[in-house]
């Protein structure tokens, strides 16, 4: 639910604010919730206290090329795409983000994961939703603007 409100308030603000400042705003605020969160995580949820978080120099670089690559850039693309595509598509889009990520770790990792029936399940149903969106937005459109007879 908190990923739609989220899509649903980004669509509103893309005509009006550039979506590097979008980005900026909402990254800003996660890394002030994770420096928020860690410590209390650390002293309280986490099972083992000698959990060590503090990054070396090169942990650093990953973060910030990560970061970068993954967040800042892909989330802007996102955020100007809201300008063209509905946030209702955008959605349905992202909800393969995990069947690309289990085939991408298929590729990479040269595995073959055993899945359970409720994977293949759930993916048809992901894959099916995506692929009848057009369709039936095409097929309520022509509905609405045949005239009355």
């Amino acid at each position: 639910m908190t990923a739609a409100l989220f899509s649903v308030i980004n669509s509103k603000f893309v005509y009006r604010v550039n979506a590097y400042s979008i980005t900026f705003y909402e990254m800003i605020g996660a890394c002030v919730s994770i420096l928020i969160f860690l410590p209390l995580y650390k002293n309280s949820l986490a099972t083992n206290h000698e959990l060590n978080l503090i990054p070396t120099f090169i942990d650093w670089i990953y973060i910030a090329l990560m970061a970068w690559a993954c967040s800042v850039y892909a989330y802007t693309a996102a955020i100007n795409l809201m300008k063209k595509l509905s946030v209702f598509f955008i959605q349905l889009a992202l909800n393969l983000e995990p069947v690309y990520g289990i085939v991408l770790a298929l590729i990479v990792f040269g595995q073959q994961e055993v899945m359970r029936i409720n994977f293949y399940v759930g993916t048809l149903i992901i894959l099916g939703a995506v692929i009848a969106y057009p369709f039936l937005k095409k097929k309520k459109e022509d509905h609405f603007n045949t005239p009355a007879q």
